[in-house]
C-alpha cells in the first residue's frame, strides 16, 4: 500500500506531465505548435491527475481503514 502511494505521489507531478506532452506530441501533426496539441495535453493531464486523486484519495481511506482510524 506504501509503495502504491509513493508511486502515485511521485507519478501526480513528474509521470503524468510528461505523459501528457507526449500524447500532445504525438497529437501535433507538424513541428509548429498547434491548438490540437495544446488542447490534448489538457485533456489528458487533467484525467491523469483527477485519476491520480482518486486513487491516493481511495489509497488514504483504506490505509485508514486498516490500521483502525475512525472514517
Amino acid at each position: 500500500m506504501a509503495a502504491a502511494t509513493a508511486f502515485l505521489s511521485v507519478n501526480l507531478f513528474t509521470g503524468a506531465p510528461l505523459l501528457a506532452l507526449w500524447a500532445g506530441s504525438q497529437a501535433s501533426d507538424n513541428t509548429i505548435l498547434s491548438m490540437k496539441a495544446v488542447a490534448v495535453v489538457i485533456v489528458v493531464y487533467a484525467v491523469l491527475a483527477v485519476g491520480s486523486a482518486f486513487a491516493l484519495t481511495w489509497l488514504n481511506n483504506t490505509y485508514d481503514v486498516i490500521v483502525g482510524r475512525p472514517v
